[in-house]
């Protein structure tokens, strides 16, 4: 083969992989650049507040669906829907909601609607005791799928753990009701004493 023929088809050989691979490098670096450079921070809580001092959680989406449980005592309820609880499972969720821990943090001025927070997906509103609600807004995901892009109400942007926050959502996904099975093995009330017959 003439050395002219060789030299032809190197060059549609690059010319070949410049038209597939440059595309994707130009998508890589368009996303890159669309999504805001957090600073990296040494894991910090995001709330002040203890595990025991929370009363109740609404988790609710953009489409208006609502769930919302509240604890009476050391038990925790389903208000929204009303029916019998599996209280482990929010139990767990409300462990893992106090124990979110800030991964990342934004500046203030960080263009919101690159983190899904202009419209967020979720919002999950906290009552503590003696203390007022505190609302919790949660947007995309990062291009990783690790963390979750969130913001407290008047708080500049945060990055959380994708997968401790999700076990919140969940609340909302897959509400915590009570299997009949374990609807069955809660304990009864005690009923009243008969009276014995004359």
């Amino acid at each position: 083969m003439k050395r002219s023929t060789w030299i032809v088809l190197i060059i549609f050989v690059i010319l070949g992989a410049v038209a597939v691979f440059l595309p994707q490098a130009l998508e890589k670096a368009a996303q890159a650049a669309a999504t805001p450079t957090p600073t990296v921070v040494a894991s910090s809580p995001l709330f002040v507040f203890a595990e025991a001092a929370i009363t109740g959680v609404v988790v609710s989406d953009a489409q208006g669906n609502e769930v919302e449980v509240a604890r009476a005592g050391q038990e925790w309820n389903l208000v929204k829907p009303a029916e019998m609880a599996n209280a482990s499972t929010i139990q767990n969720a409300i462990t893992q909601l106090a124990a979110l821990t800030i991964v990342n943090q934004f500046e203030a001025s960080a263009n919101l609607a690159d983190l899904g927070l202009d419209a967020p997906a979720y919002t999950i509103t906290i009552t503590v005791e003696n203390g007022l609600p505190r609302k919790l807004f949660v947007g995309s995901q990062s291009p990783t799928g690790r963390v979750y892009y969130v913001q407290l109400e008047g708080d500049a942007p945060l990055a959380v753990n994708k997968y401790s926050l999700q076990t919140v959502v969940d609340l909302l996904i897959n509400p915590p009701i009570a299997t009949p099975t374990e609807a069955a093995s809660e304990p009864l009330a005690p009923e009243g004493t008969a009276t014995p017959s004359p």
